[in-house]
């Protein structure tokens, strides 16, 4: 290896191996470590050899480098070892090295966020992780600091692509009916084919993930449920075609018997109601997106859509859009741990009871596109976000200022919406106002603090003309002396412009 070659490959590997130190560091020290001196002479030997063996690969570098912080030449020397004497010598060698050091927990974890949580806020993959994995937050913590995942700035986890493709062959190891975690297309749709469901010997399985996007369409034989007793999380998902659902269900008299799931999504479900012996007392999320169900389960506890469907009292997040749903009962307020709730394009749907104050948990609310809905709901103190376009709401009520946590109000395209209160202005933590097509708004809403964003495009502020889209849609991080001086900026250009006609 030339000097040259040696010095560039020295400088990659030392760097990557700072950023996985400064993952967990702040801002500063993370600057300070990028000009940090050569680490000891007994390591630069270790950094070169470690890169050569792993061609240079950035993510296996970041991943790698990770792992080695902290620990001694010993360690090193074993992991280079590893290495050294795998047969595989693709970016996937590296990679599995780091997943097989990991202790079983944090190896469950890693594979539900590669392939079920990608993308998804970290409170919400913990919500579903914790009766798999106690205390999933630590595990998920210990896989950043390792470069498996990664977090962006609001929460979001992220897996690499390549780390994906490493834990799919990882859920494909063994024999299939002894997999915990079923990804791939072929082995689900073998499970669930008449033959397979002839058979009488349980299917371990805990988690099915079925992406349906560049599959073609099969029959799930309802038998083979029977036989998943362990069955926690189910997700199909890219299900739906311009003909219809890709997966169906043969014998639909004979579908009486889901496991009691912790989390069930199920895009465009073919069936009108869900099995009698579906047991939601442990279910937190249910998700049936353009599905065919008019009733979600029969026999007792049986609710018909029209009247809101029974979920357990422990339910944390609820998405019900497109659905035939036209009323919310009081007893929603038994439903003490929800913290989103979903009812977008709900065409039948009703305003909302008063009892919807009592969701003191409640911090998402969705009721975008329903027409019917005439009033603005009652809200629990804790609400963070309202997203109400669409609705034909003429009035948000003054209380509104009471609910200091929220952040983002959208009123986008209600038509008959008056002005809003001034009480908006005690809101100092709302940071997002959408009031796009709002033709009845003919006042600046006052607002406190730095907006992020406010939408007035389309409203009726005679004062100041109508705002048009490059000026009103994005004003970032304005506060209310500046939205003034933009205001006045405009109308001077406004009279300007007149005055030349």
């Amino acid at each position: 290896m030339n000097g040259s070659m040696t010095q560039s490959l020295y400088r990659k590997l030392l760097e990557i191996f700072v950023r996985g130190y400064t993952q967990s560091q702040s801002h500063q020290t993370k600057q300070h470590a990028f000009k940090t001196s050569r680490p000891q002479a007994e390591f630069r030997r270790l950094c070169l050899d470690i890169v050569e063996q792993l061609c240079g690969l950035p993510l296996a570098l970041r991943v790698i480098g990770a792992s080695l912080h902290g620990r001694n030449t010993s360690f090193w020397e074993d992991k280079l070892c590893i290495l050294r004497n795998s047969l595989d010598k693709s970016i996937s060698t590296p990679l599995k090295v780091s997943y097989d050091a990991l202790d079983e927990h944090e190896k469950t974890v890693f594979l539900y966020v590669a392939g079920c949580f990608n993308g998804e806020y970290m409170d919400r993959a913990i919500m579903v992780l914790d009766p798999f994995v106690i205390r999933s937050k630590p595990r998920l913590v210990t896989l950043m600091e390792k470069s498996l995942i990664s977090m962006s700035n609001n929460t979001r986890l992220w897996v690499h692509d390549l780390l994906q493709d490493m834990a799919k062959d990882i859920t494909c190891e063994g024999k299939m009916k002894k997999r915990k975690m079923m990804w791939n297309f072929l082995d689900i749709k073998g499970l669930f084919t008449e033959t397979m469901a002839g058979g009488n010997k349980d299917i371990e399985v805990e988690s099915i993930l079925l992406n349906m996007a560049e599959e073609t369409g099969f029959c799930v034989h309802p038998e083979t449920f029977k036989r998943m007793r362990e069955l926690k999380f189910l997700k199909i998902h890219s299900n739906l075609t311009a003909a219809g659902s890709k997966v169906c269900i043969v014998k639909d008299d004979g579908f009486d018997y889901l496991p009691p799931l912790r989390y069930l999504h199920w895009e465009a479900y073919t069936l009108k109601s869900l099995p009698a012996k579906f047991e939601t007392n442990v279910l937190v999320e249910l998700n049936l997106p353009d599905s065919s169900v008019e009733t979600l389960w029969s026999g007792n506890g049986c609710i018909n859509i029209e009247e809101f469907p029974f979920v357990s009292d422990v339910i944390e997040e609820l998405g019900l859009r497109c659905t035939s749903v036209e009323l919310v009962p009081n007893s929603i307020s038994r439903l003490s741990k929800l913290t989103e709730l979903r009812l977008s394009h709900c065409k039948r749907l009703k305003n909302l009871p008063d009892t919807f104050g009592n969701l003191t948990s409640l911090k998402h609310l969705t009721l975008t596109c329903c027409p019917n809905i005439t009033v603005f709901p009652m809200l629990g103190n804790g609400v963070e976000t309202v997203s109400l376009n669409g609705t034909l709401i003429e009035e948000v009520p003054s209380w509104i200022g009471d609910k200091v946590n929220l952040t983002c109000l959208d009123m986008s395209e209600c038509k008959k919406l008056h002005n809003l209160p001034h009480s908006l202005r005690n809101l100092k933590n709302l940071k997002l106002l959408y009031l796009r097509g709002c033709i009845s708004i003919t006042e600046i809403p006052q607002v406190a603090g730095e907006m992020r964003r406010l939408d007035l495009h389309g409203t009726s502020i005679e004062k100041y003309g109508v705002l048009s889209e490059e000026e009103a849609l994005v004003l970032h991080n304005r506060d209310m002396e500046f939205l003034k001086g933009f205001l006045t900026r405009y109308v001077r250009m406004y009279k300007r412009n007149r005055n030349s006609r």
